[in-house]
């Protein structure tokens, strides 16, 4: 079965409402949660290690600008953390460009996803 990606993942969430309230895990705190970049092969690698709670739709991503809003990922370069392990290599090539990365939860009081740690930029 194919995973929504995160941007269709919070439409989803969103409308669960007050049902997805029962399933709710805290985020991370930001101290918890390490990320890098890596060349993987000539591709770029998403790292990631989370030392505090892992959320169900919790996700890493590449950004070829200073993350500020979580869906604004570059298409495709992500990856669900729950039931995946570090790192992901994505089908960008490392190659010529500055990139950073996100770590990213699902905040049910907020009902969004937000950024819980970010790094960058890195040339790889």
């Amino acid at each position: 079965m194919d995973m929504p990606e995160p941007r269709e993942r919070e439409k989803l969430l969103q409308a669960q409402g007050a049902a997805a309230l029962e399933t709710a895990t805290p985020l991370a705190t930001s101290g918890e949660i390490e990320v890098w970049l890596s060349n993987n092969g000539g591709w770029i690698a998403l790292a990631w290690i989370n030392r505090g709670t892992v959320g169900r739709w919790d996700y890493v991503a590449l950004f070829d600008h200073n993350p500020v809003d979580p869906l604004s990922y570059l298409s495709s370069q992500w990856q669900y953390i729950a039931g995946h392990s570090s790192p992901y290599v994505t089908g960008t090539s490392a190659v010529g460009a500055q990139y950073w990365i996100a770590y990213c939860g699902y905040d049910y009081s907020q009902d969004k996803y937000v950024i819980e740690q970010s790094d960058g930029p890195f040339n790889l």
